[in-house]
């Protein structure tokens, strides 16, 4: 009794310890997140079947089938090869009932005994006759798996005459639909995401964060959380983000264990706001005055204008308006895409979601639209870039007026600006800034601030690109032993509080949206996640490249544009001169500083790395780079397509050591000196820009009124952002799309629809249930010369439409 009561007693000495309002504070902020979380999960739909056109579909959902047919009606089929397969993830916990709509036109017999299994269990035994029947199953609760239901189709056989195959059944449509109602999961989900947040929390209070600081954090992880798996309308997934979030709460919970106790000292606390902003604000002034000069035309078009051309602009222009439409208007995860690559649907994990831009950018989507949000952004990565390099700097040891030069070369140099043209995951440079300027903050300061900075910065950059987001952290992996020494690496164990916070943020705020990417590896749902080697090839940069001039100058573009190679690949690599020679002076000036030596090993590194698996030294010869490795045996890095990018950092690098040529300028000519460097770095790097204007075509506003609700094609080959931009206007599926990888069914049909009008393309539009095709004159004319007589003389499409450029056909179906 006495131990129970000495228990209360230092029980209640540490209740009174707590600050009562402070509690009450931390109550009430996971109470609105709880409400929040709640409120937004039950207006999420969450599908009860899956009902699939087996004959627009490919693995690995089905197995074993034959090719794709188009029955006399226009329907799409396959046929069994007598064991075939249909796999089906869960619609939820508990019974699910399975239907098939087949038929058996055997000549040999009239009905065909089939015996139908889910996973290796017979749910029906019947015989398929010739006629078009619907066959239903029940599938008892026990017998359903919660990942994936392998469905066999087993029957005999037959093989026609004159044809090699031995056919089984014709398998139309398939459907499996679970039988109860899963009111369960949002309490679950909230239960899981309010525990989860509640952790963290309660980790950034002991860590002695700020409340605005855990204000912005709990509210970035939120946001991920709800936009990824949690809201997604499928129930695997679902089930699959209630895991994934259950498993931050280890970490967490060790986590916040190891931070009690903690303690910051005065001189570990950041520095007033107010008088940061008065000592930072003219350089953030001089940002965005200096980006407003440079992109003074797009300001006068702010509203109906983006920066870039049609293509991957397009892309995340539609991206940033599907991440408001599905999460303000549909209440659904944004992360899958029903509507294109249809019927199939599209999992935007084949590409960059990018959500730093589409989901930080949403409140602007939604309030202006699209082309503003896009814009906002755009322009905000320049000053932001801008500001956080000038930050960086002035960690360093840089003066003011030398940090803002560094801010200059590195935000407006000639590769951000090719990137604006419609590369929008790489314009988000200033959280590799940010997360380098509070990196490096933790490596000589030690504050758990620092470890903040750097937490939030590289969960951002991972949000930006997972380009940047893998590289970076090599970067980073790189930069410490060379910037701290490797015999001073032990020591950083005796300060770990700010790397535990960096590396906690980070996960939080990270697993979130490797989810889905995950997810799309595992199921194998693209034929490759590598690029094929002459994709490879086309990215990567020649030594000689990083001494070329500007092609985009206003002076002098036209002329350089000679010396580039225009072949579609990414390699653009100029640092500009007056860069380049600063780099090299404070590069020699600095040979002994710490910092110069890690950030010119650093460029070296990066400068070999963006040559690519292979460097070019003719037609016939080449030397294997570093990167091959990374192609061949390194996950997720292997994905890369352009190493070309790896020039990005070796520019950040030329940036700061051009600071170190700065810095050795006499004091008497220090502020002229200042004014004409600037002005040589930003007349250097003056640029002329393009815009686009993706207003609805008149085509795109008269299939808005049509009929059906089937889906549109562009022909030829109109699949990139441009379809995706009409696609918003025309409200209707697409059956093209976009992305880095592309869906299997789309590669199996390929190869067919480069033969349109071909009858055999026609059937393959059937079968993804096109209504509408629209045919661009100019360059159909220039592939098929004929194919206006080719249409007019098949009776399965219909010319409705015509204006200057296109022309619009309804396919029968």
């Amino acid at each position: 009794m006495s131990v129970l009561l000495g228990r209360w007693e230092f029980a209640g000495r540490r209740l009174t310890q707590i600050h009562l309002p402070q509690l009450v504070g931390h109550i009430v902020v996971l109470c609105v997140a709880c409400g929040l979380c709640g409120w937004f999960l039950s207006h999420v739909p969450l599908h009860a079947s899956s009902s699939l056109s087996v004959g627009a579909t490919t693995y690995p959902t089905v197995h074993s089938f034959h090719a794709a047919e188009n029955s006399d009606d226009g329907d799409a089929f396959r046929w069994t090869d007598g064991e075939s397969y249909v796999v089906f993830p869960a619609q939820g916990i508990g019974p699910h009932t399975l239907r098939f709509t087949m038929r058996a036109p055997h000549p040999e017999t009239a009905n065909v005994p089939v015996v139908i299994s889910v996973n290796d269990q017979p749910v029906l035994e019947t015989t398929v006759t010739p006629q078009l029947r619907h066959y239903e199953a029940f599938v008892p609760a026990e017998q359903v798996h919660l990942t994936e239901n392998v469905v066999q189709i087993k029957s005999e056989t037959y093989r026609p005459p004159d044809d090699q195959r031995v056919l089984g059944v014709a398998v139309f449509d398939a459907t499996w639909t679970q039988l109860y109602p899963q009111n369960w999961l949002v309490p679950v989900q909230i239960a899981v995401i309010t525990l989860v947040s509640g952790l963290l929390f309660w980790f950034m209070v002991r860590a002695g964060m700020g409340f605005w600081t855990r204000l912005l954090v709990l509210a970035l992880f939120l946001a991920i959380t709800l936009a990824m798996r949690h809201s997604d309308a499928r129930f695997l997934f679902r089930w699959n983000a209630i895991w994934y979030t259950l498993m931050l709460s280890a970490p967490l919970i060790v986590a916040c264990f190891a931070a009690r106790g903690w303690v910051r000292k005065q001189d570990e606390q950041p520095l007033p706001f107010q008088q940061w902003a008065a000592w930072h604000w003219p350089a953030l002034v001089g940002f965005v005055v200096l980006t407003g000069a440079l992109f003074f035309p797009l300001l006068s078009n702010y509203t109906t204008h983006i920066v870039g051309a049609p293509g991957d602009a397009y892309e995340y222009l539609w991206k940033m308006q599907w991440f408001s439409d599905a999460l303000v208007q549909q209440q659904v995860s944004p992360s899958y895409v029903p509507h294109h690559f249809y019927p199939i649907g599209f999992e935007l994990a084949f590409s960059e979601m990018t959500p730093a831009h589409t989901l930080l950018g949403l409140p602007l989507t939604a309030l202006f639209g699209s082309v503003i949000s896009y814009n906002t952004v755009i322009l905000g990565s320049y000053i932001l870039t801008g500001f956080f390099t000038y930050l960086l700097a002035l960690r360093l040891g840089a003066p003011r007026g030398v940090a803002f030069i560094a801010g200059i070369m590195f935000a407006f140099c000639f590769r951000r600006l090719y990137h604006s043209s419609g590369h929008l995951p790489l314009m988000g440079t200033q959280w590799l800034v940010l997360t380098l300027y509070g990196w490096e903050g933790v490596l000589t300061r030690r504050r758990v601030w620092d470890g903040v900075v750097t937490g939030i910065g590289m969960a951002l950059t991972m949000w930006t690109s997972w380009y940047y987001g893998t590289t970076f952290a090599l970067f980073l992996a790189c930069y410490t032993p060379l910037r701290f020494g490797i015999r001073h690496l032990p020591g950083l164990v005796n300060h770990w509080k700010p790397i535990l916070v960096a590396g906690m943020l980070t996960v939080a705020l990270t697993l979130p949206l490797a989810q889905p990417y995950f997810e799309v590896r595992q199921n194998d749902v693209s034929d490759d996640f590598q690029h094929n080697v002459d994709h490879l090839l086309l990215h990567s940069v020649l030594p000689h490249e990083y001494l070329l001039p500007s092609p985009t100058h206003p002076v002098w573009g036209a002329w350089a544009s000679q010396f580039y190679r225009w072949d579609g690949g990414e390699r653009f690599a100029t640092l500009g001169y007056t860069v380049l020679i600063l780099a090299l002076v404070g590069l020699w000036f600095g040979r002994r500083n710490r910092i110069v030596q890690a950030l010119g090993i650093i460029a070296l590194i990066n400068i070999i790395m963006s040559f690519g698996i292979e460097l070019e030294l003719s037609d016939t010869q080449s030397i294997p780079m570093p990167a091959s490795f990374f192609y061949h045996y390194v996950p997720i890095l292997d994905s890369i397509r352009g190493w070309s990018r790896m020039t990005t950092y070796v520019m950040l690098c030329a940036a700061l050591l051009a600071l170190f040529a700065l810095v050795r300028i006499p004091r008497r000519w220090y502020r002229p000196s200042m004014v004409l460097i600037a002005g040589l770095v930003a007349f250097e790097l003056w640029f002329t820009i393009g815009l686009s204007d993706p207003s609805p075509r008149a085509v795109d506003l008269w299939l808005r009124d049509q009929p059906g609700s089937g889906a549109v094609i562009q022909m030829p080959d109109n699949h990139g952002g441009s379809a995706q931009v009409s696609a918003l206007t025309t409200e209707k599926p697409i059956n093209w799309g976009a992305g880095t990888f592309i869906p299997l069914h789309y590669n199996e049909a390929w190869k067919t629809m480069q033969t349109f009008p071909s009858r055999a393309s026609l059937a393959v539009l059937q079968r993804w249930e096109t209504d509408y095709i629209i045919v661009d004159e100019v360059p159909m004319s220039e592939r098929e010369p004929q194919w206006e007589a080719m249409l007019e003389a098949d009776d399965l499409a219909t010319r409705v439409y015509r204006d200057e450029e296109y022309s619009v056909y309804r396919l029968s179906r």
